[in-house]
């Protein structure tokens, strides 16, 4: 399975000390609609979140419950770095 996340450290700001991507969630949806048909096309899912196990909080469970968003972001992409695989069942 090949897999994409829209963002790294979704709304984290790093001050420029790793890679992060502090896009509000309109511009994650507005990517996630543009380029969904063609990652689509070729078999390749798109994940949301891509952070801590610690913080599942409510923008990743917005997406996963809108319908279109939904559909295109499919599940959640996770971080090692905080917490445990267990919060994952939150």
């Amino acid at each position: 399975m090949r897999a994409v996340t829209t963002q790294n450290e979704i709304d984290a700001d790093q001050g420029g000390r790793m890679p992060a991507c502090p896009w509000p969630e309109e511009d994650e949806e507005r990517l996630v609609t543009a380029l969904g048909p063609l990652l689509e096309a070729t078999g390749t899912k798109i994940w949301t979140l891509d952070h801590n196990y610690n913080l599942f909080w409510p923008r990743p469970r917005s997406t996963l419950q809108a319908p279109l968003q939904k559909i295109r972001e499919n599940t959640v992409a996770w971080h090692g770095y905080v917490g445990s695989p267990e919060m994952m069942a939150t």
